[in-house]
């Protein structure tokens, strides 16, 4: 579960839930949400919505990537990624597809 803290924004109509995220949540952000526009989003005007408010939570299991984005996340060719699930044990194991189709959490190899 997610940690969150309670503030209470009197301006904005009471008291407010706000999420916390670590530093390697946000350092994830761009392999996580890799349909966002990030240098756009850092230009949006102070008291304008941000782009990010509309995005649904990523649901572990359900943000499911091929073996070739998986080489994309990492900047190297799928054969190196074949190579890596042989070699390494701790290599994430797929959440769903074949064996020659496999799926992984997105987020599971971008860790």
């Amino acid at each position: 579960m997610q940690p969150t803290i309670t503030s209470d924004y009197k301006s904005h109509g009471g008291w407010t839930t706000v999420p916390l995220y670590s530093g390697a949540d946000l350092g994830l952000l761009p392999v996580l949400r890799p349909g966002v526009d990030w240098e756009a989003l850092r230009t949006v005007a102070a008291g304008r919505r941000s782009p990010l408010a509309g995005l649904a939570p990523v649901t572990p299991g359900r943000d499911v990537v091929l073996l070739a984005e998986v080489a994309r996340i990492a900047r190297v060719g799928r054969a190196a990624v074949v190579n890596w699930r042989r070699r390494h044990a701790d290599f994430p194991d797929p959440v769903s597809g074949t064996d020659v189709h496999p799926q992984f959490d997105r987020r599971a190899v971008a860790t």
